[in-house]
């Protein structure tokens, strides 16, 4: 038995995997630099998010549909992550920036400490 098969009214799963079609649209308009269809596909995907919300609290998924939405939303996550990253590419230099400031004060803590 598919485990879509038995998702319940309207295949909750059916739903995650709507989330996960829009959720690649909005990547692929991220990386087109569209912020204007990323902003779009998130408000399509907080409106699904909010119907497969209720549902769930009307029906609870099975421990296999469970296992299946973690793996879609671990594809979610990689996603967000991917957008977040090309909505915000300064934020790499200044965590590097950040990273070496901070090995610099460590390395001279270290020196003061190690003085007699």
């Amino acid at each position: 038995m598919s485990i879509h098969a038995n998702a319940g009214s309207g295949g909750m799963l059916d739903r995650y995997l709507e989330i996960e079609a829009l959720a690649r649209q909005m990547l692929g308009e991220a990386r087109a630099a569209n912020w204007n269809g990323v902003a779009l596909r998130q408000q399509a995907i907080r409106s699904l998010a909010d119907r497969l919300q209720a549902e769930l609290e009307r029906s609870p998924l099975s421990h296999d549909q469970r296992r299946e939405r973690l793996v879609i939303a671990r594809r979610l996550l990689r996603m967000d992550a991917d957008i977040r990253r090309l909505a915000s590419p300064g934020c790499q230099t200044l965590d590097a920036l950040f990273g070496r400031v901070e090995h610099r004060v460590d390395a001279a803590s270290q020196k003061r400490a190690e003085r007699p």
